[in-house]
């Protein structure tokens, strides 16, 4: 009887040892996993958070481009709308010249107005030639006026324009090299995008695998616990067929030694005589 409850007890304890091995690894696999999840977890919540700003930035860019097209688009309509005065004002000019029949520039009509003025103090003419003349001058004056307007307004919408091109060329340069940061923008955001996926996935995996060792590791943990107080009870058992009885004994024997050393720490400590016997036990407790 006693050398079955020895088999029995060895095997039982092999298992338990067993399964304390088994419940150790599982329980590091579990929190590995657990551990693997939670990191995964922080990378998608610090995606997320770049998502977020790139979404707030894709806004701000929004504006900004709209307010370039906006700028772009008000001075090529002003170049346009400054061609079209330049054109009227070239017209106006062919008028005024088709007018008075002449095609002279103004430089040409001054020196006309020169030799004229000049016919008229060097030369002795009659009055009535002299009166034609000074009517010819006052009309070419007339007409250098008139054309050097037109040639003022010429050269101030030119400018204009110039400067109005440059404006919407400077608009349109920074409306391309804002589209192309945005288009980073959106190629980073499809990146991360694909990588929160590919995080969740991979979470979720990590997830599942982590119930799958904590299931694994509460069932070793439940045998183990049967697997204990079947051991207990076996001890139980072998101490009632004798298995114990000198260890039982043994720790009887220092039980009584203990209580009569208290009794005789009690004695010392009231000042009582002691006995032989009292010295005995007290020598047997030191």
């Amino acid at each position: 009887m006693e050398k079955k409850l020895q088999k029995e007890f060895k095997q039982v304890k092999e298992e338990v040892s067993d399964l304390r091995s088994k419940l150790n690894i599982t329980g590091v696999k579990k929190e590995s996993w657990f551990e693997k999840k939670e990191e995964l977890k922080k990378y998608i919540i610090d995606s997320i958070n770049k998502i977020r700003q790139l979404r707030s930035k894709k806004n701000q860019s929004d504006l900004y481009i709209q307010r370039l097209k906006t700028e772009r688009d008000s001075y090529n309509k002003k170049v346009k709308d400054l061609i079209e005065n330049i054109k009227n004002v070239n017209k106006e000019k062919l008028t005024v010249l088709k007018k008075h029949k002449t095609d002279l520039d103004p430089s040409k009509i001054n020196e006309k107005i020169q030799k004229l003025e000049e016919k008229i103090e060097t030369e002795a003419i009659p009055i009535e030639e002299e009166q034609k003349i000074m009517k010819q001058i006052k009309e070419l004056k007339k007409i250098q006026t008139a054309i050097s307007s037109f040639l003022d307004n010429s050269k101030s919408l030119s400018e204009d324009i110039e400067k109005s091109k440059q404006k919407a060329e400077e608009a349109h340069n920074k409306l391309k090299e804002e589209l192309e940061k945005k288009k980073k923008g959106y190629e980073e955001f499809i990146t991360l995008s694909k990588e929160i996926d590919k995080l969740k996935v991979e979470q979720e995996q990590a997830f599942k695998t982590f119930l799958e060792h904590k299931k694994q590791f509460l069932e070793l943990n439940n045998k183990l616990k049967d697997k204990l107080l079947s051991t207990s009870k076996m001890q139980q058992r072998m101490i009632q067929v004798g298995y114990y009885k000198e260890e039982k004994k043994q720790e009887i024997e220092d039980k009584q030694i203990e209580e009569k050393a208290k009794l005789v720490e009690d004695k010392i400590r009231n000042k009582k005589k002691l006995t032989t016997e009292d010295l005995l036990v007290f020598q047997n407790k030191k």
